[in-house]
């Protein structure tokens, strides 16, 4: 049975319970547990091998974030469904759980991914994972990170503002 996926509302700055909310965009971070190593395909990046630990993928929404985040939770729990995005192709791995999904109304993609990658305990396992269409110079928006980077990672937030 897979592990109940927890999510989590950073600054509620808009009506969470209400269409604002539904209807906001944001960034948002998948906190996953990646069981044992692969060897995974991810569309123009081609094959690559992934060491078993945490990483974290940072992604965003124009619009409707709570949507995109319930999709990417959909595709982890199913592990089917189309594939749109170089994440995709990771939540449908079968040795891949979501731990978590924290969500940042109004906050960017790219410098939600600076902070992460700024940090001592993280690093890009596969450099462009999710930054293809990146104009901000990110190495990534996936890294892979320290049990205790992950552990940390709500202080890591609110001492950049983010959460």
């Amino acid at each position: 049975m897979p592990s109940r996926i927890y999510h989590y509302h950073m600054k509620p700055s808009i009506m969470q319970d209400g269409a604002l909310y539904r209807k906001a965009g944001g960034a948002y971070i998948l906190i996953l547990e990646l069981q044992r190593s692969i060897e995974l395909q991810a569309g123009s990046l081609g094959l690559f091998h992934l060491k078993k630990g945490y990483y974290l993928y940072i992604g965003s929404a124009k619009r409707g974030l709570p949507g995109r985040v319930e999709r990417h939770k959909r595709l982890a729990r199913l592990k089917r469904g189309p594939t749109r995005w170089h994440i995709d192709s990771f939540l449908k791995n079968p040795h891949v759980v979501l731990k978590k999904a924290l969500t940042l109304p109004n906050a960017s993609e790219c410098g939600t991914s600076k902070v992460i990658a700024q940090r001592a305990g993280s690093e890009v396992p596969v450099p462009g994972f999710g930054a293809s269409d990146c104009r901000s110079g990110c190495p990534a928006h996936l890294y892979r990170v320290t049990a205790d980077f992950q552990k940390n990672l709500l202080n890591i937030l609110k001492n950049n503002n983010l959460g």
